[in-house]
Protein backbone atom coordinates (compact mmCIF):
# COMPACT_ATOMS: atom_id res chain seq x y z
CA UNK A 1 0.00 0.00 0.00
CA UNK A 2 1.38 3.52 -0.98
CA UNK A 3 0.47 6.74 0.56
CA UNK A 4 -1.27 9.42 -1.30
CA UNK A 5 0.79 12.64 -1.35
CA UNK A 6 -1.60 15.52 -0.14
CA UNK A 7 -3.43 17.30 -2.31
CA UNK A 8 -1.81 20.27 -3.84
CA UNK A 9 -3.88 23.69 -2.52
CA UNK A 10 -3.31 26.67 -4.70
CA UNK A 11 -3.76 29.63 -2.58
CA UNK A 12 -6.84 30.70 -4.39
CA UNK A 13 -8.11 27.24 -3.07
CA UNK A 14 -7.10 28.02 0.25
CA UNK A 15 -8.58 31.47 0.06
CA UNK A 16 -11.63 29.99 -0.68
CA UNK A 17 -12.26 27.32 2.00
CA UNK A 18 -11.76 29.75 4.77
CA UNK A 19 -14.19 31.94 2.64
CA UNK A 20 -16.57 29.51 2.14
CA UNK A 21 -16.46 28.33 5.80
CA UNK A 22 -16.47 31.60 7.05
CA UNK A 23 -19.54 32.68 5.13
CA UNK A 24 -21.66 29.66 6.32
CA UNK A 25 -20.50 31.21 10.14
CA UNK A 26 -21.72 35.15 8.38
CA UNK A 27 -24.79 34.00 6.89
CA UNK A 28 -27.23 35.04 9.23
CA UNK A 29 -24.55 37.89 10.26
CA UNK A 30 -24.28 37.22 13.38
CA UNK A 31 -20.38 35.29 15.21
CA UNK A 32 -21.75 32.72 17.19
CA UNK A 33 -19.40 30.84 19.70
CA UNK A 34 -20.79 27.47 19.12
CA UNK A 35 -20.11 28.41 14.74
CA UNK A 36 -16.86 29.59 16.03
CA UNK A 37 -15.93 25.84 17.37
CA UNK A 38 -17.20 23.97 14.87
CA UNK A 39 -15.50 26.39 11.63
CA UNK A 40 -12.39 25.73 13.42
CA UNK A 41 -13.05 21.82 13.89
CA UNK A 42 -14.24 21.51 10.68
CA UNK A 43 -11.38 23.23 8.89
CA UNK A 44 -9.23 20.89 10.60
CA UNK A 45 -11.25 17.85 9.45
CA UNK A 46 -11.13 18.93 5.84
CA UNK A 47 -7.41 19.85 5.72
CA UNK A 48 -6.81 16.70 7.41
CA UNK A 49 -8.64 14.59 4.53
CA UNK A 50 -6.01 16.17 2.37
CA UNK A 51 -2.94 15.88 4.29
CA UNK A 52 -2.78 19.44 4.84
CA UNK A 53 -2.19 21.31 7.91
CA UNK A 54 -4.23 24.17 8.00
CA UNK A 55 -2.55 27.34 8.41
CA UNK A 56 -4.21 28.84 11.60
CA UNK A 57 -4.38 26.96 14.41
CA UNK A 58 -6.69 27.22 17.53
CA UNK A 59 -7.79 30.88 18.23
CA UNK A 60 -5.71 32.14 15.44
CA UNK A 61 -8.44 30.88 13.08
CA UNK A 62 -11.54 33.23 15.33
CA UNK A 63 -8.96 35.76 14.78
CA UNK A 64 -8.57 35.59 10.94
CA UNK A 65 -12.61 35.20 11.02
CA UNK A 66 -13.73 38.38 13.26
CA UNK A 67 -10.60 40.35 10.89
CA UNK A 68 -12.37 39.23 7.57
CA UNK A 69 -15.90 39.21 8.48
CA UNK A 70 -17.03 42.33 7.24
CA UNK A 71 -14.91 41.99 4.34
CA UNK A 72 -16.62 38.54 3.50
CA UNK A 73 -20.14 39.93 4.19
CA UNK A 74 -19.79 42.80 1.84
CA UNK A 75 -18.80 40.50 -1.02
CA UNK A 76 -21.23 37.48 0.19
CA UNK A 77 -24.30 40.51 0.49
CA UNK A 78 -23.34 42.96 -1.99
CA UNK A 79 -24.75 42.95 -5.54
CA UNK A 80 -22.51 40.12 -6.69
CA UNK A 81 -22.57 38.16 -3.67
CA UNK A 82 -23.78 34.86 -5.69
CA UNK A 83 -21.34 35.48 -7.68
CA UNK A 84 -18.76 35.72 -5.88
CA UNK A 85 -20.08 32.42 -3.95
CA UNK A 86 -20.12 30.90 -6.52
CA UNK A 87 -16.40 31.41 -7.61
CA UNK A 88 -15.54 30.28 -4.12
CA UNK A 89 -16.87 26.82 -4.60
CA UNK A 90 -16.19 26.43 -8.35
CA UNK A 91 -12.60 27.23 -7.36
CA UNK A 92 -12.89 23.61 -5.24
CA UNK A 93 -14.85 21.46 -8.00
CA UNK A 94 -12.02 19.51 -8.16
CA UNK A 95 -11.70 19.38 -4.39
CA UNK A 96 -10.95 15.42 -3.41
CA UNK A 97 -13.09 16.08 -0.23
CA UNK A 98 -16.29 17.98 -1.28
CA UNK A 99 -18.53 15.45 0.26
CA UNK A 100 -16.82 15.51 3.83
CA UNK A 101 -16.84 19.45 2.72
CA UNK A 102 -20.29 19.53 2.66
CA UNK A 103 -20.90 17.70 5.72
CA UNK A 104 -19.02 20.23 7.56
CA UNK A 105 -20.55 23.57 6.26
CA UNK A 106 -23.88 21.74 7.56
CA UNK A 107 -22.15 21.02 11.15
CA UNK A 108 -21.07 25.01 11.28
CA UNK A 109 -24.53 25.87 10.14
CA UNK A 110 -26.25 24.07 12.53
CA UNK A 111 -23.91 24.27 15.61
CA UNK A 112 -26.29 27.26 16.94
CA UNK A 113 -28.87 25.01 16.84
CA UNK A 114 -30.80 26.92 14.21
CA UNK A 115 -30.62 26.30 10.63
CA UNK A 116 -30.40 30.08 8.86
CA UNK A 117 -32.67 30.31 5.42
CA UNK A 118 -29.01 31.84 3.68
CA UNK A 119 -26.92 29.32 5.35
CA UNK A 120 -29.17 26.42 3.85
CA UNK A 121 -28.79 28.50 0.43
CA UNK A 122 -24.94 28.57 0.75
CA UNK A 123 -24.87 24.73 1.21
CA UNK A 124 -27.18 24.27 -1.69
CA UNK A 125 -25.93 26.53 -4.15
CA UNK A 126 -22.74 23.78 -3.43
CA UNK A 127 -24.32 20.84 -4.30
CA UNK A 128 -26.14 22.34 -7.15
CA UNK A 129 -22.15 23.69 -8.35
CA UNK A 130 -20.55 20.29 -7.44
CA UNK A 131 -22.86 18.28 -9.34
Amino acid sequence: MTDTPPYSLAPVQLEAIYNLFAAVVLADRRIHDNEVEAHATALEKVFASIGQEKVFHGTAVKQWLLENANDIVVKMTGSEGKVWLARQFLLLRDFPSRQLFLEKLWEVAISDENLHRKEAELIDLAVRLWR
